[in-house]
């Protein structure tokens, strides 16, 4: 470190540290590491210092110091498990859109989708949505995971494909309809929880097939 002083004395010098465990409800750890952390960033009065990615900052406020390093948070999703980013007033900034490609109606008994993993329950409609996991929309989203189709949501059913996914409606859905499946009025959170994954695998997985637009 002292080397590190000597050569870059006149550039500005900052002790940053990555917390393991601050989404953790168990603060033992993280406060325990903050300890270690100011014990060795007394020597050096002189560097700034960094703490906090986005559970860290949520969490453990008397931590933010010089700098902060929002991650997750960034994107309106919460890091802790069980909470939702509008728990922390965070709003999403991603929003995953679609449309509907085709609306048929089926007898119930028949089988929906590769592996004839569901079959309908009563007779019913399935609206087929343009997206699929080569677009980052996960093979492991599971049946029940729901979507929005004109602000109503809907629970998908079967297996999602490379290219679609198959959703119970009712007649209400439209070829073309606008359809939701992450974001402005439902929330990643629910998704992973149905997924069992955390908002940081699916929002870095989105791939280059679905048109970007950036609004604002």
């Amino acid at each position: 470190m002292q080397q590190l002083l000597t050569k870059y004395a006149q550039e500005n010098i900052v002790i940053m540290t990555h917390f393991s465990d601050a989404d953790s409800p168990d603060r033992h750890k993280t406060l325990q590491q903050i300890e270690h952390f100011d014990a060795f960033a007394l020597r050096y009065p002189a560097c700034e210092q960094s703490l906090c990615g986005s559970a860290g900052i949520l969490a453990y406020p008397d931590a933010h110091r010089d700098y902060i390093r929002p991650g997750i948070a960034l994107y309106g999703a919460s890091p802790f498990e069980g909470n939702y980013g509008q728990d922390h007033d965070l709003k999403p900034v991603m929003t995953l859109k679609t449309a509907v490609l085709s609306v048929k109606s089926f007898k119930k008994g028949e089988p929906i989708g590769y592996g004839q993993t569901y079959r309908m329950q009563n007779d019913g409609i399935i609206a087929v949505c343009e997206i699929g996991y080569a677009d980052g929309y996960s093979r492991f989203i599971p049946g029940g995971t729901p979507i929005l189709i004109n602000g109503e949501e809907y629970p998908i059913v079967g297996r999602v494909a490379m290219d679609m996914i198959t959703v119970l409606v009712d007649e209400k859905v439209k070829i073309g309809a606008e359809v939701i499946c992450w974001g402005e009025g439902l929330p990643i959170e629910r998704i992973c929880e149905k997924a069992q994954t955390i908002p940081h695998q699916l929002l870095t997985t989105v791939t280059e097939r679905p048109r970007k637009s950036i609004i604002g």
